[in-house]
């Protein structure tokens, strides 16, 4: 919400006047601040805005290549500029040609090294001002390198060297309040260090002692005195400031779950900073910040590896591995998530687990599902279950039985998918269900759901609507964002199925500001791709089009082979209608080969009245007469009614082109019955336009 309303407000200062902004050094930037750049990018296409960017040559954000972004490659500082820039450092105390010939000629025109050089030379002390001009006592001393000149600058601090060191160990930023605890330093002592480097250009401050706080000028400065400490005096150290971290934690902004986590891995204290990486991990998911969290969580994956096998390390180990397989499921990264769950296996097997065993086969069931293999999953959905009653696990015999009723919805075994939604339900029976393990939002929500999808593909539409705004008014009361999400587009998609488009892009916007908002990729892709359809449906083919190519190509991007399967169907028919004939046809031959692969069924239909829509288009009716009576066939055998009403309406069209009235009003009729028994009023006028016709 807080990303959502920085760029709305962005967007209004643009509309009032042309905008200026400045992200500097990027290549250092947090996930969230990256996350906010990115969203800035792609909203200020269309608005009077110059965003200025810095980064090393490296680092290659993601809308890099778009036609509203230009790459411009900053050389080194030439002769001119580096003298000018060592003019503007000296300009109560000019340097002599000959001195400014050779800092230009070390610093080999890299802006941070001319400025420290000429700096290095202003405190040496060497410099006296004479009525002739500037006269230095020796002969100069000049670092050769950028790393010796900055340490040579910290050395000439004196004792003050030490307060720069504390700091550097605490962080690029740090608060007085902190050093004060830290340092063995007076306090009047310390305020006047930290004012001295103030005053030396080496940290700027904010605020007033003793509630300023402080941060080196350029990271190499704080790595530099970092560097100078040896690895023993580092630990201690990191092992001080996390004391006092722990123990004063409200006195101190730094005191957040992962800096304690760092400061105990740097002082060596591994089993300690595990729990701080945990910790920082949910919290960073409780605000939605996924990245944030799989980072997090890496780290303390990373920190159990350190400590020596033990059952009990064996089981976080498991435990963390499904833990990041909930923070990466939103982000869209399968394949990371499948590789860490076989990874838990081994242990498991070590650790002779039925429970851990258990929901191994419900993670796995879920992964590969959402993955596009559905066909894997349902093994994982069945043993799972069979775990769970074994184990009288109630709480895990929920979530499997709503997983694998998930994944035989997606194999188009609609019958079985809805006795399981249903069973879910019963299992439930009203009584509040703890905090869901595998799945993000409550399986409540999640049957309701799913059982809104079952019952539009079915036409039952009326039963799927109560479904889907039950789904969606528990969702809202649990204040689950991602419940929300998912029941929002369910309902959409139904009255999408049923041609009700207002409602349906209501829901999607809707829907769409929440996937936005909680940065869940794959639901943005779903909404978009949804709404584009809609839009396509009401012949706003300039909207529909790029939305609904956008919304494939994430999924394309994450490998999300059932988000691909969803919404290459939709694309094609949008495609059909814009004329776009040969495309079409290829979506269609995607779609088919995809459906194949996953054991999706209703794909199959879908995409077999593509192939139908586009021939018929192009003149080919034959073929197209073809490809409608394979698609009906299929349609009816997996009784999805909408989809044979439309191969009904399709076939008519062609049997009266064939000069075949008779069955083309046979057609005809079947598809107007269908739609009228499931008030499918968008397409009912049409064909009971061609059957007047």
């Amino acid at each position: 919400m807080l990303l959502s309303a920085c760029l709305d407000w962005f967007e209004s200062l643009a509309v009032q006047e042309p905008v200026v902004i400045l992200f500097e050094d990027i290549h250092w930037i947090d996930p969230t601040s990256l996350d906010l750049l990115d969203r800035m990018i792609a909203r200020i296409a269309q608005l009077p805005v110059l965003m200025i960017v810095t980064m090393r040559p490296e680092h290659q954000p993601i809308w890099v290549g778009q036609p509203h972004v230009t790459m411009l490659n900053l050389n080194r500082l030439d002769r001119h500029d580096s003298s000018g820039l060592v003019a503007r450092i000296t300009q109560n105390t000019p340097f002599p040609d000959t001195v400014i010939d050779q800092i230009v000629n070390h610093a080999d025109g890299v802006p941070l090294f001319v400025s420290e050089l000429t700096k290095h030379l202003m405190e040496s002390g060497l410099v006296t001002n004479t009525t002739g001009g500037t006269v230095f006592k020796r002969p100069l001393d000049i670092p050769t390198t950028l790393q010796s000149s900055l340490i040579a600058r910290l050395d000439r601090l004196g004792e003050i060297k030490e307060v720069a060191i504390v700091g550097s160990a605490i962080g690029r930023e740090f608060s007085h309040a902190l050093m004060v605890s830290v340092m063995e330093l007076e306090p009047v002592s310390l305020t006047a260090a930290l004012e001295r480097m103030v005053v030396s250009g080496l940290i700027s401050r904010r605020g007033t002692p003793p509630n300023a706080s402080y941060s080196f000028t350029h990271i190499l400065m704080c790595d530099a005195a970092y560097g100078m400490m040896l690895k023993d005096q580092r630990r201690k150290l990191h092992s001080k400031i996390a004391d006092e971290l722990i123990g004063h934690a409200s006195y101190h902004p730094e005191s957040s779950a992962e800096t304690v986590a760092h400061h105990l891995s740097s002082a060596g204290r591994t089993a300690e900073a595990i729990q701080y990486w945990v910790d920082a991990s949910r919290a960073a998911q409780k605000r939605w910040a996924n990245r944030e969290s799989a980072d997090f969580l890496d780290l303390a994956l990373e920190g159990l590896d350190r400590l020596p096998d033990s059952r009990e390390t064996m089981r976080q180990a498991v435990d963390l591995r499904f833990e990041m397989k909930n923070t990466l499921i939103p982000l869209g990264e399968f394949g990371r998530v499948v590789d860490y769950l076989l990874e838990t296996k081994t242990l498991i097997e070590k650790l002779d687990d039925p429970l851990r065993h258990c929901q191994f086969c419900t993670h796995m069931c879920h992964s590969l599902w959402l993955g596009g293999k559905a066909k894997e999953a349902i093994k994982f959905g069945e043993d799972a279950r069979s775990l769970a009653r074994s184990l009288g696990e109630s709480h895990l015999l929920v979530e499997a039985t709503l997983l694998l009723g998930t994944t035989c919805f997606t194999i188009t075994d609609y019958q079985k998918a809805e006795r399981l939604f249903v069973d879910v339900l019963e299992l439930l029976d009203g009584e509040p269900f703890e905090k869901p393990f595998v799945v993000m939002q409550s399986p409540d929500v999640t049957a309701r759901s799913y059982l809104t999808k079952v019952k539009a593909v079915r036409g039952d539409f009326e039963r799927g609507i109560a479904h889907g705004e039950e789904a969606v008014h528990r969702a809202q009361s649990s204040d689950e964002p991602y419940g929300m999400s998912v029941a929002y587009w369910c309902l959409a998609d139904l009255h999408l199925a049923r041609g009700d488009i207002a409602p349906a892009i209501n829901l999607l916007q809707r829907g769409l500001g929440v996937s936005k908002q909680c940065d869940f990729p794959f639901m943005v892709a779903a909404h978009s791709g949804s709404l584009g359809y809609a839009y396509a449906l009401t012949g706003r083919m300039h909207e529909g089009l790029p939305l609904l190519e956008q919304a494939v190509g994430v999924f394309d991007k994450m490998n999300h082979q059932l988000g691909l399967s969803l919404f290459l169907l939709p694309l094609g028919h949008a495609c059909v209608q814009a004329g776009q004939l040969e495309q079409a046809n290829d979506l269609a031959r995607r779609a088919l080969r995809l459906a194949e692969e996953t054991g999706h069924r209703s794909g199959e239909a879908g995409a077999l009245h593509i192939l139908a829509e586009a021939a018929a288009r192009g003149g080919h009716d034959e073929q197209a007469q073809q490809h409608y009576k394979s698609a009906l066939n299929l349609a009816e055998k997996l009784e999805m009614r909408p989809l044979a009403a439309h191969c009904h309406h399709g076939l008519g069209n062609i049997q009266l082109r064939l000069a075949e009235v008779d069955k083309a009003r046979a057609s005809f009729s079947a598809a107007a019955k269908m739609y009228r028994e499931m008030a499918m009023w968008f397409w009912l006028d049409e064909v009971e336009g061609d059957i007047l016709a």
